[in-house]
């Protein structure tokens, strides 16, 4: 295979004619770094992506998202005769049919509502626009809290009078009236395809709460089948009809956002705390009850909508058939912040297999949440690909969908009352009345945009004969018949590379095995990895990878002794580099180029000369040369450690 790059694919292979494709507007490119590309729009422009159109018989359509600047690009392609056979190859397999589709889109909270609307009103269709038009991602999902959340600018509910048990004095507020429901309104009059809306709860009024606050470890007072659990069910009752009075109806609700958030202490914004024990007999008591008596008898109830380390417990408790609760539910939600630590197969997969009726979708995820994260990271192409491959993981785990967090925040990552900043795909500047599509914006597209409501996820099977392969890949079948395939090119490199290790002050690098066998092993586990030497013990031979080159720029130019030095960088470049005097006097500088691009460059040594030299594209280099011996410094002696 070719040089490798960070890309992402979206195929189309289809069995019918269709007209041609409108012309699309390209991005407006802003780079904040080397590789950190956004696409600037404003009231009188912003890019536009093709509606999707189907190739004639025999003709593929490649959509196309790269690192280096690609933004959904279109082109078309013909199907090659079956006697060439590429080093990587994906068969799809349609007799393997998995889960259905729901759909893919986010959130509009409190804050992107703000956000949305600091902008003028030009400016704000073509934001809406580029997320639910055919010009633009196409998203059919939209997720609403009810009532305030971390991204408000301040707590409220709907009922926050005291000991108001009738909901007497239940009524929406200005952010729903004023800015999430024209919002939600806009968004659909735009949309060619219907949108489906799910409500999630952060909190009770706080009257209810056992803490009587909105933020700590708080759950409902009483009991389950009591009176505050039942008001608290009436709540969602009255949500649902305050909105349908202004025309919008909901195609789901969850039981609660994050309800193990309510179960910690100092916990810092609105929350409402269950263990699945109370989550199962709320629903079964109260919640299920009280919408199947009302005229919302067929929204969905989705369970859990927090973090999958829970499952499959959750799932196990609420679903059980010796409960009541399971025949009021329809689907689990599940949320991304642990994954990590919590293997999709051993959740989300293990949860499939024992309850198979009901979906599961995944109902929230933004990047920069942790506390190491930068809240917003403008142009990001990293997080456009933690994005892609969690969708294409999910998929490939029985999800049927994928909902974003914010559609929009502002430069800071909020407002949020709390100062939780995060990312977020568009990235408002109200002050020049801009807003930037991010990365994760079109790795979104790649998925929302092709894979409508209705698809089936069928078999994609992979012949391997590049070792280092990284593809990750998934294939569907839309509603239309076409076959829709996501394929991500993600470029796997170590987190810290021997490098980026000496230019934080270790002294040395250490591989691990040094040579395997062509599985990556033995290990007695199998926990199988690579090695810069891999033996084929049954040909007598072995093979000396390009690890095995890359250490050899370090470990035979950088003798015991040698001391790192500085080094300048009088430009804006993405080479990475380090520089080092050597115990014979000499210099020696490492240059790394992780680019698909040639980067002309210089070396100057003020002692010596210049050197006029050029990376090209993926390539490292070393440089050595002799220079006055004046500035080696001795190494110091390790001082004695305490057994010494």
């Amino acid at each position: 295979m070719g040089p490798r790059r960070g890309g992402l694919w979206s195929l189309l292979f289809v069995l019918q004619m269709a007209a041609e494709a409108a012309a699309s507007q390209p991005c407006n490119k802003k780079y904040f770094c080397p590789d950190c590309i956004v696409c600037v729009c404003n009231r009188t422009y912003c890019d536009t992506q093709d509606p999707v159109v189907l190739p004639r018989p025999g003709f593929f359509v490649k959509y196309e998202s790269s690192k280096s600047g690609q933004r959904l690009e279109r082109s078309e392609g013909i199907f090659q005769d079956k006697s060439f056979v590429p080093d990587v190859l994906l068969t799809l397999d349609t007799s393997k049919k998995y889960q259905f589709i729901q759909g893919f889109g986010g959130s509009i909270t409190d804050a992107a509502s703000i956000n949305v609307l600091s902008l003028t009103p030009n400016a704000q269709e073509n934001l809406l626009r580029s997320y639910f038009s055919e010009q633009g991602l196409e998203y059919n999902l939209i997720r609403v809290p009810m009532a305030s959340c971390d991204f408000s600018t301040r707590t409220y509910s709907y009922a926050d009078w005291p000991d108001d048990f009738a909901l007497r004095n239940f009524s929406l507020v200005d952010e729903d009236v004023m800015m999430k429901i024209p919002l939600i309104h806009r968004a659909k009059a735009m949309a060619k395809k219907p949108i489906s809306l799910y409500a999630s709860p952060w909190t009770s009024p706080i009257w209810m709460k056992t803490n009587e606050d909105w933020k700590g470890k708080g759950s409902l007072k009483g009991e389950p089948g009591g009176r505050y659990y039942k008001t608290w069910a009436n709540y969602f009752v009255r949500f649902l009809d305050e909105y349908a009075k202004r025309n919008i109806t909901f195609w789901a609700v969850t039981a609660e956002n994050e309800p193990t958030a309510g179960l910690m202490w100092k916990y810092p914004f609105q929350n409402l705390g269950f263990t699945a024990e109370q989550q199962r007999d709320f629903i079964a008591e109260d919640l299920g009850p009280a919408l199947a008596n009302s005229s919302h008898k067929n929204i969905r109830l989705i369970i859990l909508d927090d973090n999958r380390i829970n499952l499959p417990y959750w799932a196990k408790v609420v679903l059980d058939k010796d409960s009541k609760a399971y025949r009021y539910v329809h689907g689990i939600g599940v949320h991304w912040y642990a994954d990590f630590i919590s293997p999709i197969e051993m959740t989300v997969g293990a949860t499939h297999w024992r309850f198979p009726d009901y979906f599961i979708i995944s109902t929230e995820a933004c990047t920069g949440v942790h506390f190491w994260e930068k809240g917003v990271a403008l142009g990001s192409w990293d997080r456009g690909e933690t994005y892609s491959r969690s969708i294409l993981s999910y998929l490939n785990n029985h999800i049927a969908g994928w909902i974003d967090w914010n559609i929009a925040l502002d430069l800071q990552g909020g407002p949020n009352w709390v100062r939780n900043f995060v990312d977020s795909p568009i990235i408002v500047d109200a002050a020049n009345d801009i807003f930037y599509k991010q990365p994760m914006f079109y790795h979104l597209g790649h998925f929302s945009k092709f894979i409508p409501a209705g698809s089936q996820r069928v078999g994609l099977t992979l012949v391997k004969k590049w070792q280092m392969c990284s593809l990750e890949h998934v294939a569907m079948i839309r509603p239309d018949g076409a076959a829709v395939v996501v394929v991500l090119n993600r470029a796997v490199f170590p987190p810290l590379s021997p490098l980026q290790n000496l230019n934080n002050y270790v002294t040395g690098w250490t591989d691990w095995n040094l040579a395997l066998d062509t599985e990556g092993g033995p290990n007695w586990s199998r926990n199988f990895v690579d090695s810069p030497v891999i033996v084929d013990a049954a040909n007598n031979v072995f093979y000396k990878q390009p690890m095995f080159y890359h250490m050899a720029h370090f470990s035979k130019f950088l003798p015991e002794g040698t001391q790192r030095i500085g080094i300048e960088n009088s430009g804006w470049t993405d080479l990475e580099y380090s520089a080092f005097l050597r115990p014979d006097g000499s210099a020696a500088v490492i240059i790394l180029n992780r680019s698909t691009k040639d980067v002309p460059f210089g070396i100057s040594d003020p002692g010596v000369g210049y050197v006029s030299a050029v990376a090209t594209a993926n390539s490292i280099q070393t440089y050595l040369w002799r220079r006055p011996m004046d500035d080696v410094e001795k190494p110091k002696p390790h001082s004695p450690g305490p057994d010494q």
